[in-house]
């Protein structure tokens, strides 16, 4: 049943977001084009060595 919704609303709906040009990737975008992604910092290696 769950198939059958996935691929008569979610597909479809992909699919017309993709003609259109409406993705949410490209509406993150400052007005000069630059991205508004911030880059990490890099951990030490020991922040995984006690994960629980």
């Amino acid at each position: 049943m769950l198939g059958l919704v996935y691929f008569l609303l979610i597909t479809p709906l992909g699919l017309l977001m993709a003609f259109l040009k409406q993705g949410h990737i490209r509406a993150m975008k400052t007005a000069d084009g630059a991205s508004l992604r911030q880059p990490s910092t890099p951990r030490p290696p020991s922040h995984v060595e006690r994960l629980f």
